[in-house]
Order: C-alpha cells, then sequence, then structure tokens
C-alpha cells in the first residue's frame, strides 16, 4: 500500500524534503511508519521518540493501524509562549 508523508517543522528540516510517498506492507502501523522513516532519513533519529503523527488530520497514538491511500503528518515537539 502507499500512503503520503508531509513532514513539517525541524521533521522538515531533518529530513531534508517537505514529503515523500511510502510504500508499506498491509497493516503496517504508526510505529511502523515511524520506523521506516527514520530508516529513510536517520537524521531524524534524535526527533523519532518525540515525533507526533497525524492520520487525515487527525492527531493518532500508539498502534494505529494505516491504510491505503493516507495522508500522514510528522511533527516534532512544539513550544509555545
Amino acid at each position: 500500500m502507499t500512503v503520503t508523508v508531509q513532514f513539517f517543522a525541524r521533521a522538515r528540516e531533518l529530513a531534508g524534503r517537505a514529503g515523500t510517498s511510502m510504500t508499506l506492507p498491509a497493516g503496517a502501523t504508526v510505529p511502523a511508519v515511524l520506523d521506516a522513516l527514520v530508516r529513510q532519513y536517520p537524521a531524524l533519529a534524535p526527533l523519532a521518540p518525540y515525533l507526533r503523527v497525524a492520520v487525515n488530520q487527525q492527531l493518532v497514538d500508539g498502534e494505529r493501524i494505516v491504510r491505503e491511500g493516507d495522508d500522514l503528518a510528522i511533527f516534532p515537539p512544539m513550544s509555545g509562549g
């Protein structure tokens, strides 16, 4: 299956691009996607434990399964003021 991934803020800087498409096995979970992204973009490794993921514009946690055509957004930790 193919999903689209968009990187934001520091994750975009470390990946060196705004987004990518990924081919994943059926039943892949959000943590599996993050693992695949770190393998493809090793500079993301220090942020990996802190990255937040939105699937189709909804923040998700845990073992959410991604599906064909899903749009994932990868956010690093943010601070506000």
